[in-house]
C-alpha cells in the first residue's frame, strides 16, 4: 500500500507542472546539460569516477519520449553550473524521437517542473512566450489524484538512453546498497562504503 507519507518522498517538492515549448536544438542542448554530471573517461581506463562530485543528482536530467546516447570519451559541453565550457563538444548522439532523428528546427512540447523552467539547477530558462498555459498544479497533487484514482504504479520502462559503448573501459560510482537486487549484466557490486551504500563498477 502507498501512502500520503510515501507520495511525498516521491515528489517532496512544490513544483508545479509547465509545458514548455522546444525545438529540436534546444532539447539537445537540455541533455548536454544533463550529460555534464558525468566526468570524462578516456578509451581503455579502468575505474574513473563515474559522477562529477560537484554535480546535484537532480540536474542529471532524462527526456522521456526520447532516445539517444551519451558518450563519456566527449569533453563536457557545460560545467555543473550549467555555464558553456566547450563549445563544440557534444556528448549526445543519436537522439531520436518515434524512431526518427532529432533535427535542430523539430518542434516539441515538453512537460517538465517549474523549477526547472525557471531555470534552476543552472539551466537556462524557458521564457515565459514558450510555455504552454496550463492550470497551476502541483506535481505531488496530480501523483496523488492518480493514486487515489486507483492508477498503478509499474516498474518497467523503456530504456531512454544509455552510454556509447566503450570496451575495455570502467567507472565506478556509489549507490544505495540495496540497488544490488537490480544491477542489469554490466553493472556489479565492488565493496560496501557504509551500513547503506555500496560502490558499484560499470562496464562501459
Amino acid at each position: 500500500p502507498i501512502t500520503l507519507h510515501d507520495v511525498a518522498a516521491m515528489f517532496p517538492f512544490n513544483d508545479r507542472l509547465q509545458l514548455v515549448r522546444r525545438t529540436g536544438a534546444q532539447l539537445r542542448d537540455w541533455l548536454e546539460r544533463a550529460a555534464s554530471h558525468y566526468n570524462q573517461v578516456a578509451p581503455g581506463s579502468c575505474d574513473t569516477p563515474l559522477i562529477n562530485p560537484q554535480s546535484a543528482g537532480y540536474t542529471c536530467d532524462t527526456l522521456h519520449g526520447l532516445r539517444y546516447d551519451i558518450d563519456l570519451t566527449a569533453r563536457p559541453r557545460f560545467d555543473p553550473t550549467g555555464t558553456l565550457i566547450n563549445p563544440d563538444a557534444r556528448r549526445i548522439s543519436a537522439l531520436c524521437y518515434q524512431g526518427q532523428p532529432v533535427r535542430d528546427n523539430d518542434s516539441f512540447i515538453v512537460a517538465t517542473n517549474s523549477f526547472r523552467s525557471a531555470g534552476g539547477g543552472g539551466f537556462a530558462p524557458i521564457p515565459k512566450t514558450d510555455r504552454v498555459p496550463v492550470p497551476r498544479q502541483r506535481i505531488r497533487d496530480l501523483l496523488l489524484a492518480q493514486l487515489q484514482n486507483g492508477a498503478t504504479l509499474y516498474s518497467s520502462i523503456k530504456p531512454v538512453w544509455r552510454f556509447t559503448p566503450q570496451p575495455g573501459s570502467t567507472a565506478t560510482f556509489i549507490s544505495a546498497s540495496a540497488a544490488k537486487t537490480h544491477l542489469p549484466d554490466n553493472i556489479a557490486a565492488v565493496a560496501p562504503i557504509d551500513g547503506t551504500r555500496t560502490r558499484y563498477r560499470i562496464t562501459l
